[in-house]
């Protein structure tokens, strides 16, 4: 039975419509104990034909949530996080982020390799399966001996490229 999920986007997302209040209320009829939101945030994420920009508004979104965790605080845990689009060199504005933020609950995790997207057909057929496999795996492991400074709970999706 499952009690909690710690990995969702509402449409503080680029990726998401889905309202946060409407995902709450969709947790509590599903019985779930708690819920974290982890919108996201990729710095330096490039542009696409889909215009999604992976940046948050802060601000709304903790105002938002803040609002909504005493709402429904009698029904549901809700916790406030965030999935980070980790590249090596952006260790130390992620911190920044979550130095000034009480975040709950973080996720690090691979959303581009050498700057592409590897959900994107065109990743593989540049690199083909094995290769651009490597290539994404060796970004993590830059991304997780570069970004050091930064306190993750989680490095989310290692399966993203699949």
């Amino acid at each position: 039975m499952i009690i909690s999920d710690c990995h969702l986007h509402s449409s503080f997302s680029s990726d998401s419509n889905a309202p946060l209040e409407s995902m709450v209320q969709q947790a509590i009829r599903l019985n779930l104990k708690a819920i974290c939101m982890t919108e996201h945030l990729d710095y330096d994420y490039p542009p696409n034909s889909e215009n999604l920009t992976f940046l948050l508004d802060f601000d709304a979104y903790k105002r938002t949530l803040f609002a909504l965790r005493e709402k429904y605080q009698d029904q549901i845990e809700l916790l406030f996080g965030i999935e980070m689009g980790l590249m090596d060199y952006l260790g130390d504005r992620y911190k920044k982020v979550a130095d000034a933020y009480p975040f709950d609950f973080i996720i690090g995790s691979s959303h581009l390799v050498n700057g592409i997207d590897p959900y994107e057909p065109e990743f593989f057929r540049e690199h083909g399966v094995f290769k651009g496999m490597q290539l994404y795996f060796e970004s993590i492991l830059k991304n997780v001996e570069n970004c050091t400074q930064l306190d993750y709970q989680v490095y989310g999706h290692l399966d993203y490229a699949i």
